[in-house]
């Protein structure tokens, strides 16, 4: 019986850990309303709880209430103001991610006081106090189709602002939401704002393809258009070298166990994929940032001791299972991002392609077996349905929502304008905070 203890104890505790993680999601989410302890309590107020129908496999639930609070200097006046509706990134973050991150450089009472702005915050279904009668992960994607937050942003506009068209800034994969909802309700939309922002669900998956699907098509392209046959075959077979060991050193340390201090923090492949990114969107010529940057990893990878060479060399037959692997602790947030991107994100085929982590397809790892919706990827025509002042802004170290995406989209949308911070990343607000107020101030007072 003794030994048998400490197994069935590690696989207790396992579960009450997860137990415990779901039951605190419903009892610690941040309620938006909640506003006399926060940066913003010197708004004024007002809170909106709307009723939704959703099409619950719960027989018992018919709806659920999506949440949301409105600040502005003087509520007796704000059916004369324009309101801005900030929708948050994730896909799955609630309204206090925005919040919080705008905060920090006092953005948000900008906008109320400063802007004299009605600016509102929500959250989106299933997070924060927008809660359904289940968790999340107990759902399955289509509860949280983009289509159907489109919807429940149109509820919340009509509630927030009934009589006038409302202005959107979505940051990161909250612009699938804000473009699709331009696209289908221009008369309720007099400015767009997509900030490091996706226009679709399938570029918050080609993102996730870039860090981590073993096929670097990104790279691929990028080596074609922008680098000369002798370039291309050099740095594919340096990218190969460094990628190799990185991959087997992961293994090491998932693996095997073994976890050298040399090798633990942003020494992986997806470390070296965002750098090679990085380098690849601001190096049109590759004559500068990417052999930079191949030539940097090499080097860190040769200081390593002899020791950790052989460990990482010994360790290139093993593989990854994802039967015997740890499963995932899945998150309210967690899940609803993995429900969305893999669902509308990624396609059939992608789906069951191979990741870098070597015996492991991308269902069976960040997908965790969810389906995909499609054998290619959707058409963008329908952008051309945007009529509002669009305006995208981006940053040139932005890994995620690269600068080449955001020309392509600003591209694609008739009329709009494009600004990209010099040096900023996915947050250019946080490293640029007065250069991105004055950008979105100076496209506020044009519309």
């Amino acid at each position: 019986m003794k030994k048998y203890f400490y197994p069935i104890l590690i696989i207790f505790s396992y579960f009450t850990i997860v137990l415990l993680n779901l039951q605190s999601q419903r009892a610690l989410a941040y309620d938006p309303c909640e506003l006399q302890y926060s940066k913003n309590a010197l708004a004024q107020n007002l809170c909106f709880e709307i009723p939704r129908a959703i099409n619950s496999p719960y027989p018992e639930e018919s709806s659920f209430i999506l949440k949301g609070v409105l600040l502005t200097r003087d509520l007796s006046t704000k059916d004369e103001k324009d309101t801005i509706i900030l929708i948050p990134g994730g896909p799955g973050s609630d309204g206090q991610a925005i919040q919080l991150s705008f905060n920090e450089t006092d953005l948000l009472n900008a906008l109320w006081y400063h802007n004299n702005l009605n600016v509102v915050f929500y959250d989106p279904r299933g997070t924060g106090k927008s809660q359904l009668m289940k968790t999340a992960e107990f759902y399955p994607p289509e509860v949280f189709s983009t289509y159907k937050q489109t919807v429940d942003l149109l509820y919340l506009a009509n509630a927030v602002s009934p009589q006038k068209p409302v202005i959107l800034l979505a940051h990161s994969a909250g612009g699938d939401i804000a473009a699709k909802f331009a696209a289908q309700y221009p008369d309720r939309v007099k400015g767009l704002i997509l900030y490091s922002a996706s226009i679709d669900t399938r570029e918050v998956g080609e993102s996730n393809l870039r860090l981590y699907s073993d096929n670097f098509i990104y790279w691929q392209n990028v080596l074609k258009t922008q680098c000369s046959r002798e370039q291309a075959r050099k740095f594919e077979d340096q990218r190969i070298e460094i990628e190799t060991f990185l991959k087997n050193a992961l293994k090491l340390v998932r693996i095997k166990n073994i976890r050298p201090d040399a090798l633990a923090e942003n020494f992986y492949p997806k470390d070296f994929r965002v750098e090679l990114i990085r380098a690849s969107e601001n190096d049109p010529d590759c004559s500068k940032r990417i052999p930079e940057t191949l030539n940097a990893w090499k080097e860190r990878i040769n200081a390593l001791s002899t020791e950790i060479h052989q460990q990482v060399e010994a360790a290139a037959e093993l593989r990854f299972n994802h039967r015997s692997m740890p499963p995932q602790i899945i998150t309210r947030g967690t899940w609803i991002k993995t429900a969305l991107i893999c669902s509308e994100g990624i396609t059939k085929s992608e789906l069951e392609s191979n990741m870098w982590l070597d015996g492991l397809k991308i269902s069976e790892d960040i997908c965790q077996g969810v389906k995909a919706l499609y054998d290619t990827p959707p058409s963008r025509s329908w952008l051309k349905e945007i009529k509002s002042p669009t305006l995208l802004l981006g940053g040139t170290e932005d890994p995620l929502q690269i600068p080449s995406a955001v020309k392509r989209n600003a591209k694609a949308i008739s009329g709009s304008q494009v600004y990209l911070f010099e040096g900023g990343g996915h947050e250019s607000h946080l490293s640029h905070s007065w250069e991105f107020y004055s950008t979105i101030t100076e496209f506020l007072n044009s519309i």
